[in-house]
């Protein structure tokens, strides 16, 4: 059975705000150690290694519950622009990744060390906003993202409908 931990309920803010402040300080301090300490001998490297890791996974743990907090506060605002990326998930993060090969790797552009931090953040944030307005205009005529429908497709072995039919009756899609 799921733990009901995302739902809005009472439990699931106060949930949230204890992961965020919990794993939050955790990542901060093992950041810090990250930073702080060198390698300089197998046993320093091994309890770097493991602060890098933690760090990771409380870092990573903050994220969502930061999200989750936002989404629940703000859903029906900036961040209800983003339900159609959570529908197309696969999609996004495929064109993501190829894009972002392409542009930084030796198979495209090669731009790695070649562009610096802000200049690579602004192309990230930029390709991203690109990604939002595909997926609200895509989603207006199909029902999934293109690879969904594909991984659907070949999981049900049938080519599944996806264009979105509107009722010649009324507005509203069917």
């Amino acid at each position: 059975r799921r733990a009901p931990l995302f739902r809005e309920s009472d439990a699931a803010p106060r949930f949230c705000r204890r992961l965020l402040v919990s794993a939050g300080v955790v990542a901060i301090a093992t950041t810090a150690l990250t930073l702080l300490f060198e390698p300089t001998n197998p046993v320093n490297g091994t309890w770097l290694m493991l602060a890098s890791n933690i760090q990771k996974m409380t870092l990573a743990a903050s994220y969502v519950a930061a999200v989750v907090l936002l989404y629940w506060r703000y859903s029906t605002g900036v961040l209800a622009h983003l339900a159609p990326l959570g529908k197309m998930g696969l999609t996004t993060y495929l064109v993501q990744s190829i894009f972002l090969a392409l542009l930084f790797y030796g198979v495209g552009f090669g731009l790695m060390g070649d562009i610096g931090h802000a200049a690579a953040t602004a192309l990230g944030i930029a390709f991203f906003g690109l990604q939002i307005a595909f997926a609200i205009a895509w989603l207006e005529r199909y029902r999934m993202g293109p690879v969904e429908w594909l991984w659907r497709s070949l999981t049900d072995f049938t080519l599944l409908p996806n264009r979105v039919v509107l009722r010649p009756d009324s507005n509203t899609a069917a």
